[in-house]
């Protein structure tokens, strides 16, 4: 089970060691044997809320996860429009290799993609835009081949003015950078584990829900290696219920009952946010 917010506390089941940056940096090399072997579905694994909006940028630019009405009046005011937005908007005061290095795993990303300078940039977007994805992708590259003991699981939540061939753009892109290091999902949910998963050199699940999208059939069916496909996990197999709640009682119930609810053969993801 994957837990993101913006605090996340350890729960009674097999979970995240508390310690130093040193042992949360790599503290799924430091787990007991036991740990490794149980299903990685059973652990509860620290992730982030919109994990890269510490890279959003104050600009008079709404980004489109917002309304039309709010576009407009950040045109109309671009100052204070983005000085409330930015405020909003950014959900994490910690960089990616801070997140890391504090024990985050689960990472949520939402994109737009943004035409300059006849390219078109995959960008960070929560109310505004930030870096592009490229640059974490990077970090994240880095991060597994200096440390191989971790597992990182990636989940493209939003992808904002997506053409098809901006997904295999982008698709291609997480392939060539990360290859045998992506978990595949053909395989049982309940026989994945870290111990499995450090044996067959896999350290990143790829969750991108959009590939399985009815828009995106002739991209399924001519444009990717079918093969490709098994690497690219659906929904289907990461719930994430959204809570829509300002209540922490309410959070609580809600979350508890669909993980109750979960479907066997799948992960779940809990979304702690009020």
């Amino acid at each position: 089970m994957i837990e993101h917010g913006q605090s996340l506390q350890n729960r009674k089941d097999q979970s995240v060691p508390q310690g130093s940056h040193s042992s949360t940096s790599r503290w799924m090399g430091d787990l007991p044997d036991r740990v490794k072997n149980a299903p990685l579905c059973s652990l509860s694994i620290p992730g982030s809320h919109d994990s890269f909006t510490y890279s959003l940028e104050r600009s008079g630019t709404a980004g489109s996860d917002q309304p039309e009405l709010i576009r407009k009046i950040t045109k109309i005011f671009p100052r204070i429009s983005t000085r409330i937005l930015y405020k909003w908007s950014v959900t994490q005061g910690k960089n990616l290799m801070g997140q890391l290095e504090s024990g985050i795993r689960y990472f949520d990303i939402r994109l737009e993609v943004v035409p300059k300078d006849g390219e078109r940039e995959f960008r960070i977007v929560h109310c505004l835009l930030g870096t592009q994805i490229s640059e974490q992708v990077g970090e994240i590259k880095k991060c597994l081949d200096e440390n191989k003991s971790e597992i990182i699981i990636l989940d493209f939540q939003h992808l904002y003015k997506f053409e098809m061939s901006d997904h295999e753009h982008l698709i291609k892109l997480l392939l060539t950078q990360f290859g045998n290091m992506l978990c595949s999902r053909k395989q049982e949910i309940s026989k994945i584990s870290i111990a499995s998963l450090h044996a067959s050199g896999a350290r990143l699940i790829l969750i991108y829900p959009a590939i399985y999208y009815s828009s995106n059939r002739e991209l399924r069916k001519t444009k990717l290696d079918p093969l490709s496909l098994w690497y690219l996990w659906p929904r289907s197999k990461w719930p994430t219920p959204w809570p829509d709640t300002t209540s922490t009682g309410e959070l609580k119930l809600f979350l508890d009952k669909k993980l109750r609810e979960r479907k066997p053969g799948t992960f779940f993801i809990s979304q702690g946010i009020l």
